[in-house]
């Protein structure tokens, strides 16, 4: 028997509203601190807008080096 297919506006099953609440304040602090950090090196470095190499740079310095897994180390590095 087929599974029906899920829609994506169905609500993640195994993970409770505490959970998914947590995790939600977990990447908004995250997507600020890498915004913040962006904007730095975007002035220091005299860019009118924050680019992908920014966004990358200040990726790296927020998240700590041993969560960049080989997936995120594989792209060329700036």
């Amino acid at each position: 028997m087929k599974k029906p297919k899920r829609s994506p506006s169905t609500p993640n099953r195994l993970l409770s509203n505490q959970g998914q609440g947590v995790m939600a304040d977990f990447v908004r602090n995250i997507r600020n601190q890498v915004s913040k950090e962006a904007e730095r090196l975007r002035r220091r470095s005299r860019h009118r807008v924050v680019g992908p190499a920014h966004v990358r740079a200040a990726l790296r310095r927020v998240v700590p080096e041993w969560r960049w897994g080989p997936a995120a180390t594989s792209r060329n590095r700036d």
